[in-house]
């Protein structure tokens, strides 16, 4: 596949845009993702029961792309880890799309309860975190590493827009922010 010099500088810059957020919002990823090593062979499920989770959830985190900076966290609860496992169950496959758009919209990051088991038709993985990518002109987007850090880009069906309302509802211009 050949690119051209426009797509390239595009591609190095979304690829940094990724890297600085993953920084931010990921600080001690790389000790949290070896925990797991057994995995279940259903098509969607979590690779563990919830009660084997002991240690409390790092917050959800939402980091505004334009800003380049996280904007709120808030508690990662059960209602939100249900969601994040529907936006899981719902992944229709890869993307196709090499660019997210620098500047399109906000990052969702929330750490999983237990890693979650993403089938796909060539690869099978866990995951420990899930990242939104919801720019409100386009599809959403999930990015999921495998706990060797490769990165998945991922198509899903489940509508995020109540979700996201929820999440943006005190950054709605008089609310006050958090």
């Amino acid at each position: 596949m050949n690119f051209t010099a426009a797509q390239v500088k595009t591609l190095r810059k979304i690829c940094t845009l990724l890297c600085a957020a993953l920084l931010v919002v990921m600080p001690n990823a790389v000790g949290a993702i070896a925990e797991h090593q057994h995995m279940t062979k259903t098509r969607f499920a979590p690779a563990t029961s919830p009660e084997q989770t002991s240690q409390p959830l790092p917050q959800v985190q939402l980091f505004d792309m334009q800003q380049e900076r996280i904007v709120k966290t808030l508690p990662n609860t059960p209602a939100v880890q249900a969601e994040a496992t529907k936006w899981l169950q719902s992944v229709t496959g890869l993307s196709p799309q090499l660019n997210i758009g620098s500047k399109c919209g906000y990052i969702v990051r929330i750490a999983l309860a237990n890693p979650f088991q993403v089938k796909l038709p060539r690869i099978d993985f866990q995951t420990n975190d899930v990242f939104l990518i919801y720019c409100p002109d386009k599809k959403p987007l999930l990015l999921v590493f495998t706990p060797e850090r490769k990165p998945f880009l991922l198509e899903f069906k489940h509508n995020v827009q109540p979700f996201m309302e929820e999440l943006m509802k005190p950054m709605l211009p008089g609310a006050e922010q958090q």
